[in-house]
């Protein structure tokens, strides 16, 4: 008898260590993206092993890289229906399905993944998304925007989210028949404000372009003149520029006037230039530029008498004025 005990520890002590061995070379090959290797180990486990949530979740995210989404979904609705799943199967499943255009269940699977904070950010953004392909418009916009208003959320997230929520509103904007102006500056500001979320971005240009057609659509003149041109991007204008150097050719006079006679002498020269400028636009055809101006001159041997050029310092007070128009339906202005 004590034999047999012995004897089924031993059997018992094999096993556990092939099912241990076999979840080693599960987890190997899953982190070498060998999905097909990883769900022929797991099918190596015994049946009540396969049954864990942890082996289920792997099971279906073997799948859902391997693009098998039904499949995937399979495994992942076994492993949500289990206690202490992943947090992370309810996100994984709801791509699963919204892949397999199951769009209704995706929502409410981003939904369970949002509350299991897991990518709290992509979570919400994909439910509103579902939201705008479902056709809950309401939702999708209430949502976006207030994705967008979230510091917590990182800038990559919230200007797609406020793009999104003025590509529905420039959509509906597409179906009406008749669209005033105003109604058409509400949309070209709601992409102004997705846009200044981060210019910088990979999405900024795609924004930009938007709104430039917009505006040249429904003739906003807020990125235009009047005569088609674009406006500069910048109305501040700002220069400083500072030169140094020897001039070995100073025309000089000597002290006695009666016997002067023009020679030169050496010395070092700085010369410092600084302007500034601003545009205003009181209308679309005219452009007013103050431009302030101002140099200073420098001679390093003032101290010899017998420099007669003096140090210098210039402030100059201009205003440029442009008037912009169409000569033959051509962009034309007057300076």
């Amino acid at each position: 008898m004590r034999s047999l005990t012995i004897l089924l520890s031993l059997i018992a002590l094999n096993a556990q260590s092939s099912v241990k061995n076999i979840k080693n070379e599960i987890a190997k090959e899953f982190k070498s993206a060998r999905y097909q290797s990883t769900l022929d180990w797991i099918k190596k486990l015994p049946q009540s092993e396969q049954n864990d949530a942890s082996i289920t979740y792997v099971r279906g995210l073997s799948h859902f890289y391997r693009q098998e989404y039904k499949l995937a979904s399979e495994y992942f609705q076994k492993t949500v229906g289990k206690r202490n799943h992943p947090a992370e199967t309810h996100y994984f499943y709801a791509q699963s399905l919204l892949a397999e255009g199951k769009k209704s269940a995706a929502k409410e699977q981003f939904r369970s993944s949002y509350r299991s904070n897991y990518k709290q950010d992509y979570s919400e953004y994909y439910t509103h998304y579902v939201e705008k392909d479902i056709n809950e418009i309401p939702k999708a916009l209430r949502g976006f925007k207030t994705m967008s208003e979230k510091e917590q959320y990182d800038l990559d997230i919230r200007q797609p989210a406020r793009y999104e929520h003025a590509r529905i509103l420039l959509e509906q904007l597409k179906k009406n028949k008749t669209v005033s102006k105003d109604e058409a500056l509400k949309v070209y500001k709601d992409l102004k404000l997705a846009y200044n979320i981060n210019p910088d971005s990979e999405l900024a240009p795609a924004i930009e372009k938007d709104f430039f057609r917009l505006d040249s659509e429904y003739r906003l003149e807020q990125e235009t003149f009047a005569n088609g041109q674009r406006k500069p991007s910048k109305n501040i204008y700002l220069n400083f520029s500072e030169y140094y150097y020897y001039d070995t050719n100073v025309a000089t006079l000597s002290d006695s006037a009666a016997t002067s006679q023009p020679t030169d002498v050496d010395t070092y020269v700085s010369n410092t230039y600084l302007t500034g400028s601003y545009r205003f636009y009181p209308t679309q055809n005219l452009t007013i530029q103050p431009i302030l101006d101002f140099t200073y001159l420098k001679h390093t041997n003032t101290d010899n008498s017998t420099v007669f050029s003096n140090d210098s310092a210039i402030t100059n007070f201009t205003i440029s004025n442009t008037y912009r128009h169409k000569f033959l339906n051509k962009p034309s202005s007057l300076l």
